[in-house]
């Protein structure tokens, strides 16, 4: 499949997978990914006293265009049911932390947009 173009992308975010403990600090495994939308007006709400912000957000990643990195190397997503925590690759579920702008983001609900055989095509992330 095409991918999009990526001027509708212009954005970079990191995601962070817990992965375990150690000395009682949680560990994580850190992916940055390029070329991605991040769009923080998502919870915004109009209200009789104004604009109201809720902190939501959506993030999308096309995965015809997957350019993700962890320490330098190449990382490739899998879906969450999949990931054994090894270096090299990445999921996205409910908890996940998303970095982006210097504002952490928590993973709230991820939508997979696959094609007719089953391969992820596109990720929507909602944020809170």
């Amino acid at each position: 499949m095409q991918k999009s173009p990526r001027i509708l992308r212009p954005d970079n975010v990191v995601i962070k997978n817990p992965i375990g403990e150690i000395d009682f600090k949680v560990s994580y495994l850190e992916t940055e990914i390029k070329f991605v939308r991040v769009d923080t007006s998502y919870g915004i709400k109009q209200s009789k006293r104004g604009i109201d912000s809720d902190d939501n957000a959506v993030l999308v990643i096309d995965l015809n265009d997957l350019v993700a990195t962890q320490d330098g190397e190449t990382a490739e997503y899998v879906d969450a049911d999949d990931f054994n925590k090894e270096p090299g690759t990445f999921t996205l579920s409910g908890g996940d932390t998303v970095i982006f702008n210097n504002h952490e983001y928590i993973v709230n609900k991820v939508n997979t947009k696959r094609d007719l055989s089953g391969v992820p095509m596109f990720i929507e992330v909602y944020l809170k």
